[in-house]
């Protein structure tokens, strides 16, 4: 497989506020140590570190990145390589949802605020399950004539043209993923260590602290 992406997505979610929580965090671990740690101290730490971990894992870890042959999903806790030529189609709900022929992948870098989509929902007139038939962009068209000028809509419009650009892609590079024979999932083993860890670190001081 490629190892240098083609194109990159931007993440429609808030990946900056879990970046400024993380550094706020980081601060605050900082001027914890610097008073001196209790074991009462010490547990509110490992939980502010767990906090920290889990907005990586679901504000900044995410990502949606196209190579010469597959389509990267990188969701919390797992990669999701999908080679070109099984890419059927493409739709954005609270999440881009990817099909194949049998499966559907969903990447949560890309998607739909509640309030987003019920916007969606009320000027809909119908249609499709993606966007349109077969490798087409009828749906991104239709955003983009439909869509009112606000910042709802231009978020909107464009995770809909992500979905429009991966079906392209899907069509553009199909010959070049034939190699590849399905789906390949891999678990970020490293993250699920370091939550497990850290998670079981703040249980036991917090036991430890209430004794």
């Amino acid at each position: 497989m490629s190892s240098v992406p083609i194109e990159r997505f931007q993440p429609s979610g808030a990946r900056w506020v879990g970046v400024a929580g993380i550094v706020v965090i980081g601060v605050l671990l900082v001027l914890m140590a610097v008073d001196g740690f209790t074991l009462a101290v010490a547990a509110a730490a490992a939980g502010l570190v767990l906090f920290a971990v889990v907005m990586y894992v679901a504000m900044v870890r995410p990502a949606l990145q196209a190579y010469a042959d597959h389509l990267l999903i990188r969701n919390l806790v797992s990669d999701v390589r999908v080679p070109w030529h099984l890419i059927s189609d493409a739709e954005v709900r609270q999440t881009l949802r990817v099909y194949t022929r049998d499966k559907m992948v969903h990447a949560v870098a890309i998607g739909r605020t509640a309030r987003q989509q019920m916007h969606v929902n009320a000027r809909s007139t119908g249609g499709g399950a993606g966007t349109g038939a077969m490798f087409g962009l009828g749906r991104v068209e239709k955003h983009a004539v439909e869509g009112a000028p606000n910042t709802d809509a231009g978020s909107v419009e464009y995770v809909d043209f992500v979905a429009g650009r991966v079906v392209a892609l899907a069509q553009e590079h199909q010959q070049a993923s034939h190699h590849l024979n399905g789906l390949e999932r891999r678990w970020a083993y490293l993250e699920i260590t370091v939550l497990v860890v850290v998670a079981a670190v703040f249980v036991a001081l917090l036991v430890a602290a209430s004794r």
